[in-house]
């Protein structure tokens, strides 16, 4: 299969950030904010699926299944971002509107370790 999600969302999406602060407290002093960790700013964001024909709807969900809400893949975020992040989908929906005609809303979250993928020399497929 692949380990790109080609499907395309619908136009309205939500982005959410959840930066992680850690507050320092010193005396005579105001509070200092400084990052909490290496991944302070992990992307989490839904994407929905509307109107979506039976063998769309159908290949959507195989993706999800086949990765199984932990396996990591890639997705390129829209416009503005235009960027091809590694993501993996804890959650989905589907709903069955009637005859040829779905609903399917998924949750990615951002997954900024290294993946099989990042180890392998593309040239010799050799794994290091």
């Amino acid at each position: 299969f692949t380990k790109d999600f080609y499907f395309k969302g619908d136009l309205e999406y939500d982005v959410d950030e959840n930066v992680r602060l850690f507050p320092a407290e010193l005396k005579n002093s105001t509070i200092e904010y400084s990052k909490d960790g290496i991944n302070y700013n992990i992307l989490e964001f839904s994407v929905s699926f509307n109107r979506r024909t039976n063998q769309e709807a159908r290949a959507i969900l195989k993706f999800l299944d086949d990765k199984a809400g932990f396996k990591v893949f890639y997705y390129t975020l829209p416009q503005p971002y235009n960027k091809k992040i590694s993501v993996y989908c804890p959650e989905w929906n589907h709903t069955y509107k009637f005859k040829n005609n779905h609903d399917v809303s998924v949750k990615f979250i951002e997954f900024k370790g290294k993946t099989d993928s990042d180890f392998l020399d593309p040239i010799s497929r050799i794994y290091f």
